[in-house]
């Protein structure tokens, strides 16, 4: 039940971002650093909503049992535990929409797979030993994982690009650049 909880309750930050991507898509037209750019702006909004929306279930939490009944209490805990995804997700989703749209998806096709593997890995490891628990180590370590990788891999891209051109215009609509 936490773990529904959680992905309804992330359903607003994947909304911004899929309100984002076609934004990202027409700036990365007109050249990368404009996407980049616009991606920066957003993972603020992002950030700031994910980390609103950890704190309201985590506060929220201890409600479940009174409102779905005593036979709920470990879901509350699992809620609490499980509280900082949306906080990871809101980074990685839009980070990863940013990698897709300036034509970086072979990056984040690589990081969403390396920790798919590890997620694999740690959940054989921590689910028979730890339970629910151990799932949810696994999955804040995932998603955590997820996102310091495409907002690293966002980061590098963005450095190459304004190494590369410095100068950037005030009118989006002129000169192309397209980053390395």
């Amino acid at each position: 039940m936490a773990y529904r909880l959680i992905d309804m309750a992330t359903a607003p930050v994947i909304s911004l971002q899929n309100a984002t991507d076609p934004r990202l898509s027409e700036l990365a037209g007109a050249g990368d650093k404009y996407a980049f750019g616009l991606g920066k702006r957003v993972l603020r909004n992002s950030a700031a909503m994910g980390m609103t929306i950890a704190a309201a279930l985590f506060l929220v939490s201890p409600m479940i049992p009174l409102v779905f009944g005593a036979n709920f209490r470990e879901a509350s805990v699992a809620l609490r535990w499980l509280a900082p995804i949306p906080l990871f997700r809101s980074i990685h989703q839009l980070s990863g929409s940013v990698l897709s749209c300036t034509g970086r998806q072979r990056r984040r096709t690589v990081s969403q797979v390396m920790v798919v593997l590890f997620n694999i890995f740690l959940n054989v490891y921590l689910i028979p030993r730890y339970g629910w628990r151990g799932a949810a180590v696994a999955s804040l370590i995932t998603d955590a994982g997820l996102a310091f990788a495409n907002w690293t891999s966002v980061r590098i891209a963005e450095r190459i690009c304004f190494r590369t051109d410095t100068d950037i215009p005030s009118d989006l609509s002129i000169q192309p650049v397209q980053c390395p």
